[in-house]
Order: structure tokens, then sequence, then C-alpha cells
């Protein structure tokens, strides 16, 4: 298969599918979605596989200038794949949390490796307070050494860096 309906490949799906899933994250009481938050991670941890599969050769023409594989090791796709992987871990570390929210979100079981909890917080003084500096929540994500993240600000960070990752590379 070649296509998703109109979905041809990974540009189409970084502005068709990526980047409309978090504006519609965005859009008023969504950023409290866990269902536009699952979604967003989703979709922002499997463009990877859409570059992957979609241009092997941009990716092996980067990997190469940034010298993360040698041209001897170019035809051998597995390794590849697992440098392209550790390349984009290593420079969005947030990746990894999409990574962990995407599976534990499709297995439910599945212990995720760096997220301990994903929860709704609510604002310092909670709902009976009136103002948006007291109603606020938040999608917060507790790591295995527990520090508190917040989604919203995770997710903004990994959608930056696959737009920077596609200007400059693809």
């Amino acid at each position: 298969m070649s296509q998703i309906f109109e979905i041809k490949n990974h540009i189409d799906f970084l502005n068709e599918i990526l980047l409309e899933s978090y504006k519609d994250y965005l859009k008023g009481e969504n950023i409290i979605s866990s269902r536009h938050a699952i979604v967003c991670a989703m979709m922002a941890y499997h463009i990877r596989e859409w570059i992957w599969q979609c241009d092997p050769e941009a990716v092996k023409k980067l990997l190469l200038r940034l010298r993360k594989i040698r041209e001897k090791q170019r035809n051998d796709d597995n390794f590849v794949e697992c440098k392209f992987n550790e390349f984009i871990n290593k420079n969005c570390p947030e990746f990894i949390l999409m990574h962990d929210i995407c599976n534990h979100s499709k297995h439910f079981k599945i212990v995720p490796k760096n997220v301990k909890d994903l929860c709704l917080r609510e604002g310092s003084f909670g709902p009976g307070f009136k103002g948006s500096e007291y109603d606020t929540f938040d999608l917060v994500i507790i790591t295995m050494n527990g520090h508190k993240l917040i989604f919203k600000d995770k997710i903004k960070q990994v959608i930056s860096y696959w737009e920077k990752f596609f200007k400059d590379n693809l």
C-alpha cells in the first residue's frame, strides 16, 4: 500500500495529520482532553516511521553527512533505522515521552520506560476560584524519577522539532 486515503507520504502526514491534530489539540478545552493529547502523541511518534518508510535515502544521506553511519553501512536498513531512532531520541528527548504515551495507549498494560503516570492536574486553587490564573488545568506527565512535566509544553517541543527537521533535512 502506497498511501492511506489522501496521505501519500511523510510530508502529507506532517501537514495533514500531525500539524492538524496539534491545532485541534490547542483549541479551547481540547488542551486538557486526553483524546486530543493521545492523538497528538501518537502522530508525533509515528511520523518518524513515515519519514523512514517514505524517504530512507534522505535519512541515509542525513546520517552519512552527520557521520552517524559509514558508507559501507548504508545498505543495512536495520542498522540505519536503528541509528535514525538514536539520532531522533538524542536530538529530541521529548520524543521518548511520546513513544511511551503512544505505546501505553495502544497496549495499556505495557509498562512505559520513562513515564510513571499521566494525569489531569487542577490549578493551584482548584475550580472554586474564579479568574484565569486560578482556573488552570494541565495534563501532566510524571516521569519515573518523579519529575512533573506539562504535556502541552512537551508536545510543543516535539512539534517544533519535527517542523525544523523537515525544513532543514527533507
